[in-house]
């Protein structure tokens, strides 16, 4: 799990080739969630995980090819820790995976928060990493549900429907703990939205 490789600055460390790039993209996770983009610095991210600059280019060319596979990671974990047993009812799914959604925003707010929130203006790469993440999250609610994604209508209300559910859980996570209402709320809430907005116009 990443959070395992998260630490303050440290001495350099003698790690294996994947336990470091591991290490490299955790500590470049929380430096993106809590600092703009331009504000980092190779050095910066070197530093924080314990090895020279030089043994961080080895893996990473670039600040933004780190970047963009930063992005594939923490897209990746989402989309693992969401997927939910497909033989349960599909509003048992739906629930499942919008509970380990947030639980999981909940408990590793930094991935959630650089993924969506990090941003490079209009880097078309990193749009092309976000889109692909939510087109995913799209066509498997449209499979959920037994909804033909080639229908224009239903295609397009679902993925607005991801849309809003992307906002809504940033707009949780970034609340103050005073303002932040309980998951299960919101997730009410969500739920309403698409039962609402989709379920009303499918066949």
């Amino acid at each position: 799990m990443i959070e395992r490789y998260i630490m303050g600055p440290v001495k350099r460390l003698r790690l294996q080739v994947n336990e470091r790039r591991k290490r490299i993209i955790a500590v470049a996770t929380e430096l993106f969630s809590t600092h703009p983009y331009d504000e980092i610095g190779i050095e910066d991210i070197a530093k924080q995980a314990g090895m020279s600059k030089g043994l961080l280019y080895h893996y990473f060319p670039t600040k933004h090819d780190l970047y963009l596979d930063m992005l594939r990671d923490v897209t990746r974990e989402i989309q693992e820790k969401t997927q939910v047993d497909d033989s349960i009812p599909a509003g048992e799914r739906l629930h499942a995976s919008l509970l380990s959604l947030f639980s999981l925003v909940e408990s590793h707010r930094s991935l959630y928060i650089s993924l969506f929130y990090s941003g490079i203006g209009t880097d078309v790469e990193a749009r092309a990493i976000v889109d692909q993440f939510m087109n995913m999250i799209t066509s498997r609610t449209l499979q959920d549900f037994d909804i033909k994604n080639n229908i224009p209508l239903w295609s397009l209300l679902t993925h607005g429907w991801v849309s809003l559910l992307i906002d809504v859980v940033g707009q949780w996570v970034t609340a103050s703990q005073k303002e932040q209402l309980d998951k299960d709320t919101i997730i009410k809430v969500v739920e309403s939205a698409f039962y609402g907005m989709i379920l009303q116009n499918s066949p």
